[in-house]
């Protein structure tokens, strides 16, 4: 995995993480008991760490991380998807 701060021409800051096919196998295999964590400090970003990880669709990710939102969550979703419980 390759992971960077940058900054583009225009003056964007952009964070970049660049999975290896093996760092996608494995997050394949594994579904969504496997995650990459990123601590976000090594990035520039103190306070705010990211977390990658993987499953079948939208409604199988958010049903997985649904008792983590709270009130104070900014969730984005796709304005196709449909979810249940909580969702839109």
């Amino acid at each position: 995995m390759l992971k960077a701060m940058m900054q583009r021409s225009d003056g964007k800051k952009v964070i970049l993480l660049a999975l290896t096919f093996a760092n996608l196998k494995r997050l394949r295999r594994e579904g969504l008991e496997g995650y990459i964590e990123i601590d976000g400090a090594a990035l520039g970003v103190p306070g705010i760490d990211i977390i990658i990880t993987a499953g079948k669709d939208e409604a199988t990710l958010f049903r997985t991380v649904r008792e983590f939102i709270t009130p104070d969550t900014k969730l984005h979703v796709a304005p196709h998807v449909k979810l249940q419980g909580g969702g839109r």
